[in-house]
């Protein structure tokens, strides 16, 4: 128990607090430390502590829990090239106080920050795992830091108050994955080191592996022979004396083989990705989403930060349909980006023109048809392509992309579009070689010169000419 003589104020005051006894703004460290050391004390005896939920802001827990995780690691490295008891009581003391801290947070937060919080886990777990193989002393053998499951949900601890007479279910032993249980070469992760292949992706499909199968990442190095193929084998070869773990091993090939000033391009590379004209905003975030994840590797990366580069890159279309509306968080803008899209769908598969029987045809909408074939403007004679409205006037139909409300002057829609004559909209076509536009062209030239009635007829009938 003396080991929690080891925390922070911050921290014996959030020990204390969630075990239901307040401690007054001015406590003192020593003050607050007697009282977890009672706490703890009637824990030993058998008494249970409900949990009290305090109120927190779940972004502000989130960003001190990250400092945490990230220092209690950095100290479980030192301590791994330095050992010394003081420390060592001190980080013990740090990763139980972060796993019982984020085990009980996992079960509060919304859907959108769990992943976040799984995250720390998962690192926290392989910085438990480092501090357990340090040494054989009994600070680093203890079992201080419990599993994620021995912390109840708030769902399971309700249950638990109403049904107090009925004896807990016995637990079934489980049976933790061994080494040598597993067979690394039919995992069909390998790196050969030759380009193409990202040293980074290597390593997640390799922890992604270890996940699935319950393998604690601290024994991933004695896979490290079934990993590596041709140079990298080569590599690992002159570097393995040198490597007694998984961390290690990930620092030495992001050393060896990512390229010089990766991370600063990579960071251009992200600010420079916009969305594809044609791309769903769900692949496109699941795209950025995996270039953050390679950054994340090296150091965490704030949620805000990413949702800022995204939402400043989305493709024109999104933007606009956006503009007045607040976005909480990635999964929110892409639950909103998915009702674009439908919205979008159904607009473009929308059809005027659909012919169904009318019960009341004296109330049916008579507007004009609606074109949607623009060959057919190319097909007919520019004066009958030209369509008139019941008061005369000509509609703007575009000939470049098809929609009607404008013309093809002042068409703004993004594509290749065939091309087509300026003068009568034909389908590849350029006005120099339709016939029929040069042919009115000559007309309306001739018609404008005073002898145009004789230069006409021999312009149409030279022929006739030729007879006197």
């Amino acid at each position: 128990m003396n080991f929690y003589k080891r925390l922070r104020s911050d921290e014996l005051r959030h020990e204390v607090g969630v075990r239901g006894r307040k401690q007054p703004e001015g406590a003192t460290v020593e003050a607050m430390r007697v009282a977890l050391t009672e706490l703890l004390a009637e824990e030993a005896n058998g008494v249970e502590h409900q949990d009290a939920l305090l109120p927190i802001d779940e972004e502000e827990e989130l960003t001190i829990l990250e400092a945490k995780v990230a220092e209690v690691g950095n100290s479980v490295s030192l301590l791994a090239e330095e050992a010394n008891e003081s420390d060592a009581a001190r980080a013990r003391a740090l990763l139980s106080h972060c796993n019982r801290r984020l085990s009980r947070l996992l079960s509060h937060v919304g859907q959108g920050r769990r992943v976040r919080v799984k995250e720390l886990l998962i690192l926290l777990k392989g910085s438990v795992g480092d501090f357990r193989n340090i040494g054989d002393l009994a600070v680093y053998q203890a079992s201080s830091v419990p599993s994620v499951s021995s912390f109840p949900s708030q769902k399971s601890k309700s249950s638990k108050s109403t049904h107090e007479s009925e004896p807990p279910p016995p637990e079934k032993p489980k049976r933790g994955v061994r080494v040598k249980d597993i067979d690394f070469q039919k995992w069909g992760v390998t790196y050969s080191g030759s380009e193409g292949v990202s040293v980074l992706s290597f390593i997640m499909d390799v922890e992604e592996k270890a996940d699935s199968c319950g393998l604690p990442h601290r024994e991933l190095l004695r896979g490290a022979p079934e990993f590596f193929q041709g140079r990298a084998k080569t590599w690992y070869r002159s570097v393995k004396s040198e490597i007694s773990s998984w961390e290690e091993m990930k620092n030495y090939l992001r050393a060896e083989y990512l390229p010089v000033g990766y991370v600063d391009n990579l960071w251009e590379e992200i600010r420079a990705r916009l969305q594809g004209e044609a791309e769903p905003i769900g692949q496109y975030i699941a795209n950025m989403l995996s270039l953050f994840s390679r950054l994340e590797l090296m150091g965490t990366i704030e949620e805000e930060m990413k949702l800022g580069i995204i939402e400043k890159n989305l493709a024109p279309f999104y933007v606009k349909q956006l503009v007045n509306t607040k976005v909480m968080s990635i999964p929110h803008l892409k639950k909103l980006g998915r009702m674009i899209e439908e919205a979008k769908f159904r607009v473009e598969r929308y059809d005027r023109t659909k012919k169904t029987p009318l019960m009341e045809p004296e109330f049916a909408y008579k507007g004009r048809a609606r074109r949607t074939q623009l060959d057919e403007v190319g097909d007919v004679e520019p004066e009958v392509a030209a369509l008139t409205d019941a008061r005369g006037r000509r509609p703007f139909l575009c000939w470049r992309c098809g929609a009607d409300g404008h013309s093809f002057r002042d068409c703004q829609a993004r594509g290749n579009f065939p091309r087509f004559c300026w003068g009568c909209g034909k389908r590849d076509m350029v006005i120099q070689n339709c016939v029929p536009c040069q042919e009115r062209k000559a007309r309306r030239a001739a018609a404008a010169q005073p002898d145009a009635p004789a230069r006409a007829s021999e312009t149409t009938n030279p022929s006739e000419g030729n007879q006197w």
